[in-house]
């Protein structure tokens, strides 16, 4: 497990993050609560579980994704088989929507937080 949470990452860090772990094959993992990374960090995790089967746990609450960022993660979800919980609960409606559907797309994904919830491994 890699704890990153409260690191002040941004979304320069986050975008960072995201692109090594496109290569990781050994953190399954990952809390990056409250690092404020933004829609564009949203977007950049979202592209980056379109690429890495390793990582089952994403902790991402307090991040402010937004509606956008939310809505990139419900797309990449409906296609990745190996994240099995997400918790976050600042998406946007658009984005908690188009979350909520996922599970009917993916039955890989069996817990989604789409509240706030505390870190469970």
């Amino acid at each position: 497990m890699l704890r990153l949470q409260v690191c002040g990452l941004g979304v320069g860090g986050g975008r960072a993050l995201a692109e090594t772990l496109r290569l990781n094959t050994t953190v399954t993992s990952l809390n990056l609560g409250d690092n404020r990374l933004g829609e564009g960090g949203g977007r950049e995790l979202a592209e980056t579980l379109r690429l890495n089967i390793t990582l089952a746990k994403i902790d991402i609450d307090r991040n402010g994704l937004g509606e956008g960022g939310g809505r990139a993660l419900a797309e990449t979800l409906r296609l990745n088989t190996t994240l099995t919980w997400l918790n976050d609960n600042r998406l946007g409606e658009g984005g908690r929507r188009a979350l909520a559907e996922t599970p009917r797309l993916n039955a890989t994904l069996t817990i989604q937080g789409l509240v706030h919830s505390a870190w469970r491994e």
